[in-house]
């Protein structure tokens, strides 16, 4: 079994992004053609969307291109979303980053390992992701998948996950993807790792993180363990 140093209390991962690898920005594109919007840039969606709870990001989408909204627009837009995502995943065409369920293999036993994603689907997908005949879900000692107010940036999400682990929040280390996720774990006092998927390092370090990789596969327990020390 690997040893972990006691300051490493346990690992909390994002789900989109760092587990799965779904085209989020592609179908928020599909969602914003639909209403007009001919020109979606990732820049926007790394600004408005990504890492941020659904709803919010439908305002925030809707205000940044100037359209006109009320509260049913909103709701049907969300569950617009939702019917894109779901014919995506029922169509099996979902990807994973290996790296990072092989990561979580190494983990697994020696240190608590926790989800904290806004992802109202994270959870049903990693159900079904089967590795060495387990679920990559059930690996988790405690996961959070949406459901959670306020969302990123807000920490709550991540201060949850820290209290159904039964750890200390400065004992953590997060690992995400996201400019909203990077504050939200950084806000609750936890060491953050972010993954640069889309070229916006500056960006994860800004927000905070204090380690930027463009792959999990770039790091190992042992250096982590130099890092929280």
């Amino acid at each position: 079994m690997i040893e972990v140093a006691i300051a490493m209390q346990g690992l909390i991962f994002d789900a989109d992004g760092v587990i799965i690898d779904m085209p989020h920005e592609d179908i928020w594109r599909q969602v914003l053609q639909e209403q007009g919007v001919k020109h979606f840039t990732t820049q926007e969606y790394d600004e408005l969307a990504s890492g941020i709870p659904r709803r919010q990001s439908v305002i925030n989408l809707l205000k940044h291109f100037g359209i006109a909204f009320d509260e049913e627009l909103v709701e049907r837009l969300y569950h617009r979303k939702q019917e894109i995502t779901d014919n995506y995943i029922d169509s099996g065409a979902i990807k994973f980053y290996e790296s990072t369920i092989d990561f979580m293999f190494e983990a697994y036993g020696a240190v608590p390992l926790g989800l904290g994603s806004s992802s109202h689907n994270a959870g049903k997908i990693l159900m079904k992701k089967i590795v060495k005949g387990a679920s990559v879900y059930d690996l988790f000692n405690y996961a959070i998948s949406g459901n959670v107010h306020p969302g990123k940036p807000d920490p709550k999400i991540y201060l949850l996950v820290a209290e159904g682990m039964s750890v200390d929040p400065q004992g953590c280390i997060v690992f995400e993807d996201s400019v909203s996720g990077v504050r939200s774990a950084k806000g609750a006092g936890m060491y953050c790792v972010g993954l640069d998927r889309t070229g916006i390092q500056d960006k994860l370090l800004s927000a905070g993180a204090d380690l930027v990789v463009a792959d999990i596969n770039m790091i190992n327990l042992k250096n982590l363990e130099a890092y929280v020390k």
